[in-house]
C-alpha cells in the first residue's frame, strides 16, 4: 500500500513487524549479499569470492556463519579454500 506524503510523491511504509530474516537481510551489506548468492550457486574458492565479494570475502563468509547459515571450508591448496553452503537459517 502506498501512502502520499508530497502531491505526487507517494512511498511504501515498512511493514510493522518484519520477520527475523527480513530484518537480517536489510542489516547485511551489499558484498556479503555478494557472497551469499554466489554460495547459492554452488561451491566456491576464495578466489571466486573474492571476485564477487571483494577483498575481504572471507570476513564476509564469517559474517554469514554468525548469521546462522552452515558453511563448509575445505582447503584445496597453499592458501586456496573451497566454500560450500550447507544449511540456510
Amino acid at each position: 500500500m502506498t501512502v502520499p506524503c508530497l502531491p505526487g510523491l507517494f512511498f511504501e511504509p515498512p511493514a510493522p513487524n518484519p520477520s527475523p530474516i527480513q530484518r537480517e537481510l536489510r542489516r547485511r551489506g551489499k558484498n556479503e549479499q555478494r557472497v551469499l548468492d554466489r554460495l547459492r550457486q554452488g561451491p566456491a574458492t576464495t578466489l571466486e569470492l573474492v571476485a564477487v565479494g571483494g577483498i575481504r570475502a572471507t570476513g564476509r563468509v564469517s559474517d554469514l556463519r554468525k548469521a546462522g547459515f552452515t558453511i563448509n571450508a575445505e582447503h584445496v591448496k597453499d592458501g586456496l579454500w573451497r566454500y560450500r553452503l550447507v544449511r540456510e537459517p
